[in-house]
């Protein structure tokens, strides 16, 4: 087994602020600062301007809610896509790897600073969504709910795990913008798509799918949430599944493990060609 020496923590440090240096300095990382920020500000004008009455009635829990159940999957995904989708392909299908894959650094440690890069550039996009709420709910209350802080660390892990799931496009393609692409693809269209299937019509718990995990971000909020339901409609039955905390952390603690374990294997073992 191998063992990690002085060097391995030093390259990780080193890996971890040259890749966050290269997003900081991004256009990508700017645009999606801009985006962020006026997605938040557009979400709480909307709300604030039409549903203030309806809103002054009800609790920060409440406002809460809905505020981070308007698109946040979806949000999150393209997130972990712009900095997971290309975090190896952007050596692999590039020129580049010819520099930077011939250093003395183990390529594993290299992924895992890169990780850690990913990781805390989208730690600052997802702590402008959450202030926005504390603004909203300060605003409208005078308080903001503490069920904000572990809704805040499911928010964290739904991100790791997204970002996990997003590397091994990043590490199968070779071309990065593919990896991107394919990543929002499978994390906007095609999982919700599948999830909604096989939950609402064939009455399976989607718990393979780490968008249902995601969801426990606002469900958090909710004291009384219907975990599992049948309707009986005119032409068939219809399921309902909500994933419970201890379900909604083991499902993402399952994809940041295997897809990074995954990952890192196929990212070690390919050769530069060229």
């Amino acid at each position: 087994m191998a063992s990690i020496g002085a060097d391995d923590i030093r390259n990780y440090y080193v890996g971890t602020k040259f890749q966050f240096t290269y997003y900081f300095r991004s256009r990508r990382f700017i645009g999606l600062l801009i985006f962020s920020i006026l997605i938040t500000i557009l979400i709480l004008f909307l709300d604030l301007h039409y549903d203030y009455s309806a809103l002054k009635a009800e609790n920060s829990a409440a406002f809460l809610y809905n505020y981070l159940s308007n698109g946040i999957i979806a949000y999150f995904a393209i997130l972990a896509a712009f900095f997971g989708g290309d975090m190896i392909s952007m050596d692999l299908g590039t020129s580049t790897a010819f520099y930077t894959l011939v250093q003395p650094i183990k390529r594993s440690v290299l992924y895992l600073g890169r990780y850690t890069a990913a990781f805390l550039s989208t730690l600052a996009f997802v702590s402008i969504l959450y202030i926005g709420a504390i603004a909203g709910s300060l605003y409208l209350y005078r308080t903001v709910s503490a069920l904000i802080l572990p809704s805040f660390g499911f928010a964290l892990l739904y991100m790791l795990a997204l970002i996990s799931f997003a590397t091994l496009f990043s590490a199968i393609f070779k071309t990065p913008s593919i990896g991107l692409v394919v990543s929002i693809l499978f994390l906007i269209l095609v999982y919700p798509a599948i999830q909604g299937i096989i939950s609402a019509l064939a009455g399976i718990n989607p718990w393979m799918f780490v968008t249902y995990a995601g969801e426990m971000i606002y469900l958090v909020f909710s004291k009384n949430y219907v975990v599992y339901s049948v309707t009986n409609t005119q032409f068939a039955y219809l399921y309902t599944f909500n994933p419970t905390g201890d379900e909604a952390i083991l499902i993402m603690i399952g994809y940041i493990i295997v897809f990074s374990l995954v990952s890192m294997i196929v990212f070690t073992k390919k050769e530069i060609k060229g």
